[in-house]
């Protein structure tokens, strides 16, 4: 998984968008980024089990985000990590070599974005 630092960090024209708007939300909390959360792009390929099994007692079968948005060309899945609010934003690609039990998951749990996403 790559981590993204910089909306530019990505190709996608979608994501991008997304990303400028997380940042801008985030940037509202008058703190470094990284004290609030990290993101990441999912890759065709990489191992998503840390992912799926990951600090909050998620399970392959029931992850533990807190939601997945679907935004047609990928999904956005949230975990938070503690009380604080920190946590991880993963941006999975809807696409050939992404790991398709991770693509099942997101399709069962994902909801449409609304205005305020």
């Amino acid at each position: 998984m790559h981590e993204i630092t910089d909306p530019d960090d990505v190709t996608n024209p979608a994501m991008q968008n997304l990303l400028r708007l997380r940042f801008a939300q985030l940037a509202e909390h008058a703190v470094p980024l990284s004290d609030l959360g990290r993101f990441y792009l999912v890759r065709p390929g990489d191992d998503v089990s840390a992912l799926l099994v990951n600090a909050v007692d998620g399970t392959p079968e029931e992850p533990s985000w807190e939601w997945v948005q679907d935004h047609g060309s990928f999904f956005e899945a949230v975990f938070i990590y503690d009380d604080s609010g920190f946590g991880h934003v993963y941006l999975i690609p809807d696409m050939d070599g992404v790991d398709p039990g991770l693509l099942t998951l997101c399709r069962r749990d994902a909801t449409e974005p609304n205005d305020q996403s």
